[in-house]
């Protein structure tokens, strides 16, 4: 039962239907600047605490290698 209902929801939900839509080139450029916005974001908080990050990474190996 539970297959036929899996089934029949994928054959719903993932059959392209007709779709008079269209996309603007400004979509696109929008859709860019929020890619390269959130890859800054990243890299302005991994330069942030580059510095913690490190040393949490660098603590185990000092630990193992002063005994």
């Amino acid at each position: 039962m539970i297959k036929r209902i899996s089934l029949i929801t994928v054959l719903l939900f993932g059959m392209p239907g007709t779709a008079n839509a269209y996309i603007d080139p400004s979509s696109g450029g929008l859709l860019i600047q929020i890619l390269l916005a959130g890859l800054a974001g990243v890299g302005v908080v991994a330069r942030l605490y580059w510095k913690s990050l490190k040393d949490r990474f660098k603590r185990p190996f000092k630990k193992n290698n002063d005994k």
